[in-house]
């Protein structure tokens, strides 16, 4: 051997320090909790108790302080003026006309300027001739047929109330969000105060955003809409923000150098460069706002909310699909109107005939004439026979000579039948009841023992461990802070009833769903059937996933655990298809060339470098799965933090209710802080940012 050979190491591998590698880093994450939890066992009784659960004494009794100070706000006077509940009845009372505006013109005929209500033939065919100006035939029909299926199946009451609401709530939110993140945008300190709002409003359940307004406001149609409101507007400014700073260099530039003012700077060029991003902040704020308004049916919001909760508490599982379909048809149309607005660009049209470039103003002209002409011939065109009273010109009901109500006739159709019929049926089954039992029995009772069981200390030790080996000591302080609150807060035990049935249906979730992405992305026909059938999952309404699982497994964890996986599924679909869609075709042909088969093509190459993405799906179907376990309480047959989260509603409780929907906010934040900030340092070593 030559002395260069000799010269040569053995080995290229670097060697790190034990604490820096793989078994290194999960021995700090979950080190100190096994140790916790092996000594707990080890010494049995002689474990303080203060380690297992913080004693009364030391929990500080933040909802009593908080129920004080909510009663100053309602009862004490400000300056010998007003007080606060005043105040904010008399700001509801703003959207009283709009309410009342957009209830006249879609419903009743009689709200303001005395406009008559739009005929359901014409609403058709006005919404139709918006989808084909907006993007073609395709469009029109879809959104005429959405328009039609809430007359047919006798809806269209319900879903005007819900579409007034929304159309006061989505501008109220979108100007709220784009103004907040505007100034964001411009001044970096008011960002550092907007984000972590931001941050824990969006962490929040729904419900949290109900107790505020019912107390201060009252229960009304528009409390319902502020508490709308106050949910939909996050998406908006976080966009705003992302729009307004994504803006390339070159172009704010051009516009100095142009000689704009600020203003013309803002509105002449921020604007129109960051119009994408604005416009999928409209769309997110029409969605949201349309998710939230049925919800907000708990606080007084008429419409299609309202009778899908009862529907749920009459058990009447045909006719709360065909509402819940309803709200998915509403949610489809307004979703697809608004991308497509959002992807419309300005036409710079050659020299046209008149009937050419006024064509959709003819066609919605001839729409509002033949509806007219038919208001005439039949009242059937303007109001859809759905067998209810006829009123007179006072708006009573009329009366034939036998005394009885004189009713429309009646045009709609209905499958409530044949689905109560096809539920009766699987009810019948034993392999329902088997296959309840053994997943509560051999599952979810082991779990939950094993769960409730944690101390706080080991808690707190074990999310401490793994933010320290994730990202080093300041995330390891703000992921264990975060536990801490849980500690502190007096409803550690209920909150770890809630982790056990968020983690069985995470498990069952991201298997699940991983597997389906595979699948999914394998091809570009896939991708397109899987977004549709996951747009249709994401816009039904929460409520509809309890029907049938308390029908098929009566209330119970099993239930529960049920309605919690199809929903959550989506994001853990959708991430993963967009993580192994996104691996760079050069990565993809270095190992075809190199001659790897397509199964360790996919595992040794795409599913490494799609996992980040993967991750931050994980974190979507955590978030996703706390929201489920919250509508679940609502049906009853499982503990933890939803329960007493609806009593406090009910008891109008402000001080409990808020701080309940901060423990929920800390284990919707817990995960995300810890799977964000890996996933970012993941992409970085991966070059994929």
């Amino acid at each position: 051997m030559t002395a260069a050979a000799k010269a040569q190491p053995e080995s290229l591998e670097i060697e790190v320090p034990f604490w820096r590698s793989t078994r290194g880093l999960i021995a700090i994450a979950v080190g100190p909790f096994v140790a916790l939890q092996i000594l707990k066992r080890v010494i049995g009784d002689a474990f303080p108790d203060w380690a297992k659960l913080l004693p009364d004494s030391v929990v500080p009794n933040i909802s009593e302080k908080i129920n004080q100070f909510t009663d100053h706000l309602k009862e004490d006077q400000f300056l010998g003026l007003f007080n606060f509940r005043q105040l904010s009845r008399r700001i509801a009372g703003w959207l009283d006309w709009p309410l009342d505006f957009f209830d006249g013109i879609l419903r009743t005929g009689d709200g303001s300027f005395g406009i008559p209500a739009v005929p359901w033939v014409a609403f058709v065919g006005l919404t139709a001739i918006l989808g084909w100006y907006l993007k073609g035939w395709r469009l029109a029909a879809m959104a005429g047929g959405c328009v039609f299926y809430l007359a047919v199946f006798g809806m269209w009451d319900n879903a005007m109330l819900t579409l007034g609401a929304v159309l006061v709530a989505v501008p109220a939110a979108g100007l709220l969000g784009f103004g907040l993140g505007l100034l964001a945008a411009k001044q970096r300190w008011f960002e550092k105060i907007l984000v972590p709002y931001l941050n824990i409003l969006q962490a929040f359940p729904h419900f949290s955003y109900l107790l505020p307004v019912a107390v201060f406001v009252g229960l009304s149609h528009k409390a319902g809409v502020i508490a709308t409101i106050i949910f939909a507007f996050p998406p908006m400014a976080r966009l705003t923000i992302l729009g307004i700073r994504g803006i390339a260099p070159e172009i704010i530039e051009a516009g100095e150098m142009a000689g704009a003012t600020p203003f013309q700077m803002l509105w002449k060029v921020e604007l129109p460069a960051a119009r994408r991003a604005l416009m999928v902040g409209v769309n997110q704020v029409i969605m949201g706002c349309l998710g939230m308004v049925v919800i907000a049916s708990f606080i007084g919001t008429n419409g299609l909310g309202q009778e899908l909760r009862g529907a749920l508490n009459s058990l009447k599982i045909g006719e709360g699909l065909e509402i819940g379909i309803a709200v998915v048809v509403l949610a489809i149309l307004l979703d697809r109107l608004s991308q497509a607005w959002s992807d419309r660009e300005p036409e710079h049209r050659e020299e046209v005939s008149t009937g050419e470039r006024f064509k959709y103003v003819y066609a919605a002209a001839g729409v509002v004439v033949f509806s007219i002409i038919a208001g005439f011939v039949t009242d059937s065109s303007k109001i859809y026979p759905d067998a209810r009273p006829i009123l007179d010109e006072a708006g009573r009901t009329i009366t034939n000579a036998d005394g009885t109500i004189q009713k429309l006739d009646d045009w709609t159709v209905s499958f409530s039948g044949i689905t109560d019929s096809v539920i009766d049926w699987v009810k019948t089954q034993d392999a329902v009841d088997a296959f309840r039992d053994f997943v509560l029995v051999q599952i979810l009772l082991p779990m939950h023992d094993a769960f409730v069981a944690v101390p706080w200390i080991a808690g707190l030790v074990l999310i401490g461990g793994i933010g320290w080996a994730v990202k080093g000591p300041k995330l390891a302080a703000s992921a264990s802070a975060l536990v801490a609150v849980l500690a502190f807060s007096g409803w550690w035990f209920e909150a770890m009833e809630t982790t056990y049935l968020v983690f069985a249906a995470v498990v069952i979730c991201m298997t699940s769903g991983v597997l389906i992405g595979i699948w999914a992305s394998g091809s570009e026909r896939r991708v397109k059937l899987t977004q549709v059938v996951l747009d249709t999952f994401q816009t039904m309404p929460s409520f509809i996933y309890l029907l049938p699982v308390i029908m098929l497994f009566r209330i119970g964890p099993v239930a529960a655990l049920t309605a919690m996986v199809i929903y959550p599924t989506v994001p853990a679909v959708r991430y993963t298809m967009l993580g192994l869609r996104g691996v760079p075709e050069d990565k993809i042909e270095a190992a075809k060339t190199s001659g790897c088969t397509e199964r360790q093509v996919l595992w040794k190459v795409k599913m490494p470098l799609a996992l980040p993405e993967i991750l931050l799906g994980l974190n979507q179907t955590i978030l996703y799965t706390l929201f489920m376990v919250m509508i679940a309480a609502f049906i009853g047959g499982i503990n933890g933090l939803g329960r007493p989260l609806f009593l406090s509603i009910t008891n109008s409780d402000m001080g409990a209710g808020i701080v309940i929907g901060l423990c929920v906010a800390c284990l919707g934040l817990i995960p995300d802080r810890l799977i964000t900030s890996w996933a970012s340092d993941r992409k970085t070593q991966l070059g994929l940012d």
